[in-house]
């Protein structure tokens, strides 16, 4: 992705709206999910946080 290091540091404050596929390609670069890019996560692989616990049936 080629862009000015400025660019990114914009889209870390908020000053830069970023597309949708945008968002997926740095997703997929960076292998994570686009949830924990966008700060929904706290960890960057899906299914491993932020999930109710387990019911162990007793």
């Amino acid at each position: 992705m080629s862009r000015p290091d400025r660019h990114y540091q914009k889209i870390e404050y908020g000053q830069v709206n970023v597309p949708a596929t945008t968002l997926c390609a740095l997703a997929d670069y960076f292998g994570v999910s686009t949830d924990y890019l966008l700060g929904r996560r706290d960890g960057p692989v899906p299914g491993e946080e932020n999930q109710a616990p387990r019911q162990t049936g007793r």
